[in-house]
């Protein structure tokens, strides 16, 4: 099959691709079917919960991914509690070392924390993380091979972040 070749795959909602993620779920296709791929960029994923679970429950079979990234993907429907599971599912990612996080939960803009260690993550980045407080060195803990960390905040209070490491 031509899925076992494709090695990057990005689907948007954006403008100049609206509905790409509906003709893309419409042909049966399921992320899982890509074994190969390497790299996966969703860009302007909106808040469709079918849409969403479809392509979030099987992340954890994408076992040669080497680099995700959410662009400006805006979850309303979703809690980041609710997403909990998706991102333990990406931190236990074997070959992942590149995570582009760009993602807008129902109320806020939070990246919470896996619950797992991740053996394969080297560079991070969290774009329009809106919090003043978060556990870094729990983060570091759980990424011990992280060579690069890049946050954006809209934080004032710069001296509550944390962001080296101890």
């Amino acid at each position: 099959l031509i899925s076992n070749r494709i090695i990057y795959l990005r689907l948007s909602d954006d403008e100049d691709t609206p509905c790409q993620c509906v003709y893309f779920q419409s042909t049966g296709f399921t992320l899982s079917r890509f074994d190969n791929l390497r790299s996966l960029a969703l860009s302007s994923i909106s808040s469709d919960l079918n849409l969403n679970q479809y392509f979030f429950s099987d992340l954890h079979e994408l076992h040669n991914l080497t680099n995700l990234k959410f662009v400006h993907c805006r979850l309303y429907h979703l809690h980041v509690e609710d997403f909990r599971d998706v991102i333990d599912q990406i931190w236990k990612l074997p070959k992942l070392s590149h995570l582009y996080w760009d993602v807008t939960f129902k109320y806020e803009r939070h990246f919470s924390m896996a619950t797992y260690l991740s053996t394969s993550l080297q560079y991070l980045t969290i774009r329009n993380y809106n919090g003043c407080s978060y556990d870094f060195s729990r983060l570091f803990e759980r990424t011990p091979r992280l060579r690069k960390f890049s946050i954006s905040s809209d934080c004032d209070e710069a001296d509550e972040l944390p962001i080296s490491r101890e």
